[in-house]
């Protein structure tokens, strides 16, 4: 924080250039002031002397007679030495001309300044000349008066011949002075009332009367802009925007750029995300990322920098729905540097740590879904932390609750893939009991609704994986129809529609897996219908599409049970086709490359039963190196472990049935080593179900 000492002065005394005293005026000066600075402090005297010099005194003004005489139109020349000092320890010849000539000094103030001899020597010449108050002060960094407080010196920002009277000779009295100084320095006045402060001082009138001036040009510049917007208008939406954008002021153009790219991607999204038309925000996105590479974040405030990270982690959402994975990243990563940035500055503010846990999350989730589950683990807890600090800014605030509840839900998720079922199962029930309550509170709440039936259908997983086949199917059921009833509020939330074909899905699973195979085949079929039909709305998203193409797998795997050869086969076919090219394409998450491995195994076994011996070989070789690579990703995964091995038991198979039973005894013997050691640790129906046709494959 800014310390609330500005200045060593006496009580009561302010730091209103526009009371400056000036009791001798000279005739004439060749400069209108002198600016003093160090060159560690070249940029601020730029910018001072640019401001200074480009100063339009108000018409009403010019020609008065004040203590400094006539006031002119313009405050220049301002003299500022561009060049290095001489190592001469007195100033040179053209230096302290320039003083003599010039009407008022100007310091600008820091700790570099007050150590500069340079400076000093300039302040020293200038009160020589008699004009002690003619001296104008810039506090720019540092403290005045820090010399004086133990341990703070090098904080100092007035050079010695500021904080004392100067004899004839130019030596310092022990006589203290009183500079006057605007402050530019955060807490201070900021540049705007700084400038004003100093021309007031070098006009020599008072700054109230300067500040109405201003107020006054102000309101007649937004009274003009305002008069041609509205015309502008009146012609066409785009000329008012490029009117808009064309004004002077740069952070006004960024903000009404940021804020049209906020409501594109923002509000507008929230639009069309039910309806499933995130494809007409694709070249929104675009135009965003190209933007925001123009931007400098240092150059942004708060509020520009919490839009930036909002809309950066929009854009990346719509890039996880076209399976963008890289550009996904790419902008979460952005809106992470820019949120958790402003969390560090603003600790105390729910909104902004709230902003850094969504990009945490999303972060997170890529990794996910790419199968880098240790980089995983890293964002979510992240995630799962930045949510319990919510919580302890507001105990009681429903938002956050829900947060937290999402955060432990994340990572029971991750306890999945290391098969701790058990530890997976806690953090669900607990998250639900949590969800009963916020829905009690909130009962038309949609969103928690379906957090509440997601969170249910993991039960049902976890049921799966364990064989409890008759829980897992009530849990999925439970969960559809609750997404059913949300449907029925919402008929046209595309996001609704697609979870509950999720659901089906699942539904349909245990039903094969349990032989009610017609219940099976309709889960499938409703489950395919709805989610064509939302991809016919949106075949950019390639989330959905490869959703159909997991649905068609699993009907394909049903009707080829059900000696359907020839749907199982088309079935399978569109599948592995469009998922091969996604895979290509390198367009794939861990799941679609699962997915694919599974359908490039019931290929195989279709190949197989029509005849097509060397095809069906070159299909399970195909899935066994995509699930053996999707295996390596989780290896403490049951399931994943499972499934690999599962297409090794189908090419043990198949050579047996050639007629190599060496080969086929090497493969069944690979095996049943890799599945000894973890069935002995886990009864998971995913290990026992290839370990036990390895085991009667191998006699």
């Amino acid at each position: 924080r800014v310390p609330s000492l500005r200045q060593r002065r006496a009580p009561n005394e302010s730091y209103n250039i526009g009371s400056c005293r000036e009791d001798h005026v000279p005739e004439s000066y060749r400069y209108k002031a002198f600016l003093s600075y160090s060159h560690a402090d070249a940029t601020w005297g730029r910018w001072l002397h640019r401001r200074l010099e480009s100063y339009v005194v108000p018409k009403r003004l010019v020609g008065r007679e004040t203590r400094r005489g006539s006031i002119p139109r313009r405050l220049r020349p301002v003299f500022r030495d561009r060049a290095e000092l001489p190592s001469d320890p007195d100033l040179n010849a053209r230096v302290t001309e320039a003083l003599r000539a010039s009407e008022l000094l100007v310091v600008v103030c820091s700790p570099a300044a007050a150590r500069s001899r340079w400076v000093d020597a300039e302040v020293r010449t200038f009160k020589r000349l008699g004009r002690d108050d003619s001296i104008l002060c810039v506090i720019v960094a540092g403290e005045p008066g820090a010399s004086d407080q133990p341990g703070r010196a090098e904080d100092e920002c007035f050079c010695p011949a500021l904080r004392h009277r100067v004899d004839a000779d130019g030596q310092l009295t022990a006589e203290w002075a009183e500079p006057i100084a605007a402050d530019v320095r955060p807490g201070g006045d900021g540049r705007r009332l700084a400038r004003l402060k100093l021309v007031a001082g070098i006009l020599g009138i008072d700054l109230d009367e300067l500040l109405q001036r201003d107020l006054h040009r102000r309101n007649q510049r937004l009274v003009a802009v305002t008069a041609g917007s509205l015309a502008g208008m009146a012609l066409t939406l785009l000329l008012a925007v490029a009117a808009y954008m064309a004004r002077e002021d740069a952070e006004r153009r960024r903000q009404q750029a940021e804020d049209l790219l906020g409501f594109l991607v923002g509000d507008l999204r929230e639009s069309l995300q039910p309806i499933g038309r995130l494809d007409l925000l694709d070249k929104v996105g675009n135009e965003a990322m190209a933007y925001f590479a123009t931007v400098r974040p240092g150059d942004l405030t708060d509020e520009g920098l919490s839009r930036q990270a909002q809309v950066l982690t929009q854009i990346g959402e719509i890039r996880m729905s076209q399976l963008l994975f890289d550009e996904a990243l790419a902008s979460f990563e952005e809106a992470y540097r820019r949120s958790a940035a402003l969390a560090e500055r603003h600790p105390d503010d729910g909104r902004r740590l709230y902003d850094r846990g969504q990009a945490e999350f999303w972060v997170g989730n890529v990794h996910y879904r790419r199968g880098q589950l240790a980089e995983a683990r890293t964002w979510l807890t992240r995630y799962r932390d930045s949510s319990l600090g919510l919580l302890y800014l507001d105990a009681g605030r429903d938002e956050w609750i829900r947060e937290v509840t999402y955060g432990h839900h994340n990572l029971a998720a991750l306890a999945m893939e290391s098969s701790d079922l058990n530890a997976a199962e806690r953090g669900f029930l607990d998250e639900i009991a949590v969800l009963e309550k916020l829905l009690e509170r909130s009962p038309d709440d949609h969103d928690l609704r379906e957090a509440l039936s997601d969170t249910i259908s993991w039960l049902g997983t976890i049921a799966g994986h364990r064989g409890e086949l008759v829980d897992a199917a009530a849990h999925f059921e439970r969960s559809t129809a609750e997404r059913e009833r949300m449907i029925a509020a919402e008929p046209n939330n595309a996001q609704r529609r697609y979870w509950w074909a999720l659901g089906l899905m699942l539904e349909a699973e245990v039903a094969a897996v349990s032989d009610r195979r017609d219940e099976a085949r309709m889960h499938f079929d409703r489950a395919l219908t709805a989610m064509e039909e939302l991809v016919s709305r949106d075949p950019d998203n390639l989330e959905w599409s490869q959703f159909v193409a997991k649905l068609r797998v699993g009907r394909g795997e049903l009707r080829a049970a059900m000696d359907e050869l020839e749907q199982a086969h088309d079935d399978a076919r569109r599948a592995r086709d469009y998922l091969a090219d996604l895979v290509e394409r390198e367009l794939t998450d861990r799941e679609a490359r699962r997915t694919l491995a599974r359908a490039y195994r019931l290929l195989s076994y279709l190949q197989q039963r029509q005849g097509e011996h060397d095809a069906a070989f070159e299909s399970i070789g195909r899935g066994a190196e995509l699930a053996r690579a999707v295996s390596e990703l989780a290896p403490e995964n049951d399931r994943l472990f499972g499934e690999f091995a599962s297409i090794l038991v189908w090419e043990g198979q198949l050579q047996s049935m050639a007629g190599d039973a060496d080969a086929a005894g090497k493969t069944l013997a690979r095996v049943i080593s890799g599945l000894r050691e973890r069935v002995a640790e886990s009864a998971s129906p995913d290990l026992l179900d290839p370990w036990v046709r390895a085991l009667i494959l191998a006699g």
